[in-house]
């Protein structure tokens, strides 16, 4: 799982700086991962993410929990 959520991020990382000349940062990797615990654990994804981390749980989300939230 964790080798699967590394190339995943990468994927979405190149795709944002492809299609929308985005940086995705550290930073924002860290919180998409707190996110992410946290909507496993409840169903629900945190309200307040910006656009990015919200595309990144919710990309781990369907591929490695068949979710969509």
């Amino acid at each position: 799982m964790f080798g699967q959520l590394i190339r995943l991020t990468l994927e979405y990382r190149d795709m944002l700086a492809a299609e929308k000349n985005e940086i995705l940062t550290v930073a924002e990797t860290r919180e998409a991962i707190e996110a992410y615990k946290i909507a496993i654990e409840t169903d629900k994804i945190p309200e307040g993410l910006n656009e990015k981390i919200s595309g990144l749980v919710k990309l781990w989300l369907k591929v490695i929990n068949s979710k969509r939230l």
